[in-house]
């Protein structure tokens, strides 16, 4: 499968996840500490302090919540690519 157009920080970290070795896979201690999985949550809880203080509802702050587009930006440091392939 080509992921070159893909999010580079992410395709590595899928593929950590999907190691057959499971020796070699990452254990989800790990996956919560990879740096853009911590980055991401340091932005919900952030934007949900955010909404709280202004006595808005917190859901915009869930994962299942719509984003801005600059949070995969921030999130994982790089350019948005394509990915509609």
């Amino acid at each position: 499968m080509d992921l070159d157009h893909h999010s580079h920080v992410l395709v590595d970290l899928i593929r950590q996840m999907m190691r057959t070795n499971p020796d070699e896979r990452l254990t989800s201690a790990e996956v919560s500490l990879y740096p853009a999985v911590q980055q991401a949550r340091n932005w919900m809880e952030r934007l949900e302090k955010e909404l709280y203080e202004q006595g808005q509802s917190v859901w915009s702050a869930s994962p299942l919540a719509s984003v801005p587009a600059e949070f995969l930006r921030e999130i994982l440091g790089e350019e948005l690519m394509d990915t509609s392939a």
